[in-house]
């Protein structure tokens, strides 16, 4: 029997050498790296992981669809982070269907189909903790109005109102198509500008909701940093660096052969926004002990 055991001693060995020969390999592919979300989103994954790593800037001229598919060729990676809807579209589409892909940063991204090996972090915060903080910020509110698309966000919406309910909150939608003059006539107390790709990717209608609420005195609750600028009162956006870290620990347990238990997660931690010249020049209610626990209060 002795020879058995030495046999198995033998491969135990031979495995544990095998793995520091031939340790995992992951591929990072970003879809733009002069996103600064999306660099700071990377930079922390790769400070998580300890495997070797190759990264792609798909913005680069160099990298077309066939490019791609002869990176994924030579490289043969056994995991995909994909920061950014083109980064993951590449990689859903051309990487083998056994290497698991892990994403972030995609907007809305339950919109785009996805393998049973698909893992990733939303890129907009769980809709209870932006309602909770809301509510917290001004306490008064009770009507909340937000536009929707039958594409992207109807579902979305319908599941909300639930949300909103539990908090006291009457949550009004309207079709994108009514404008937000529809909601004005509702009597809202705000106007939530969600992550619905049809208002987003159109700069004039954007800017007119901006403009009509304005002329109306009406707070604009967003989750895109950007938009604080443009006016908005509140912004709770996500965490970047978090949504690295979260990543990486997903892409951590799938390299050691771990379940995971939900394919999809929301974002952990949160970078809260407070727009008080706009809030103040509006002259609305809010609570003081609430924006001493912003990260950010623009005054001027």
């Amino acid at each position: 029997m002795r020879w058995i055991s030495c046999l198995v001693f033998f491969f135990f060995i031979s495995g544990i050498a095998d793995a520091k020969d031939n340790p995992p390999k992951i591929l990072i592919v970003n879809s733009d790296n002069s996103v600064v979300k999306y660099t700071i989103a990377q930079d922390e994954f790769k400070t998580s992981i300890h495997y070797p790593i190759v990264d792609i800037n798909l913005s680069d001229n160099e990298w077309d669809e066939e490019q791609f598919k002869n990176l994924l060729i030579k490289e043969s990676p056994t995991l995909i982070y994909a920061i950014g809807s083109k980064a993951f579209l590449f990689s859903q589409k051309y990487a083998d269907k056994n290497i698991p892909i892990v994403f972030s940063s995609i907007v809305n991204c339950m919109r785009f189909e996805m393998r049973e090996n698909t893992y990733g972090i939303r890129r907009e915060i769980h809709p209870g903790m932006q309602l909770s903080i809301f509510k917290y910020f001004f306490p008064s509110i009770k009507k909340i109005g937000l536009l929707y698309s039958k594409e992207y966000t109807e579902e979305w919406f319908n599941q909300t109102q639930n949300e909103a309910k539990n908090m006291d909150i009457e949550l009004i939608g309207k079709e994108i198509e009514k404008g937000v003059g529809a909601l004005i006539n509702e009597k809202i107390d705000a106007f939530w500008m969600i992550s619905e790709p049809a208002i987003l990717s159109d700069k004039e209608f954007l800017l007119s909701i901006f403009k009509d609420c304005d002329a109306h005195k009406l707070p604009i609750f967003a989750d895109y940093e950007a938009l604080a600028k443009q006016g908005a009162s509140l912004v709770v956006t996500v965490n970047d660096a978090t949504i690295g870290k979260q990543a990486a620990n997903i892409a951590m347990q799938l390299l050691k052969g771990l379940k995971v238990k939900n394919n999809i997660n929301y974002p952990a931690g949160s970078y809260v926004i407070f727009n008080q010249k706009v809030v103040e020049a509006y002259g609305l209610h809010y609570s003081k002990e609430a924006v001493r626990s912003s990260d950010m209060i623009i005054k001027k």
